[in-house]
């Protein structure tokens, strides 16, 4: 499922420690998962209900598996994701940013 997809990928970008991100693609009613550096990489699509336009971002494996636990207390739009919990919220931002190749 996604949280050994996540796991999977950290594998690639754990190394880095100033950038420890995987991307995270929402399209088709599909949820990819990609970590890569510069020792290869790991993608792997898995089935989740996504109805909104197309959806790419990069987040820490660590708070990506937070989520998961979470997936009935969290919102996911173009710009924000949501967290709600019992006596907190905590919104991040989601920002554009270009592809760059991994060199």
């Amino acid at each position: 499922g996604l949280s050994e997809a996540v796991e999977s990928a950290e594998v690639f970008t754990k190394e880095d420690k100033k950038r420890n991100l995987i991307s995270v693609k929402l399209e088709n009613n599909l949820c990819t998962i990609k970590g890569e550096s510069i020792y290869g990489w790991y993608e792997k699509p898995s089935p989740m209900e996504w109805e909104n336009d197309n959806l790419e971002f990069l987040v820490s494996p660590k708070l990506f598996q937070s989520l998961l636990k979470r997936k009935n207390d969290f919102q996911l739009t173009e710009d924000k994701i949501k967290i709600t919990g019992e006596n907190w919220t905590w919104i991040g931002t989601l920002f554009k940013l270009e592809k760059k190749k991994i060199k």
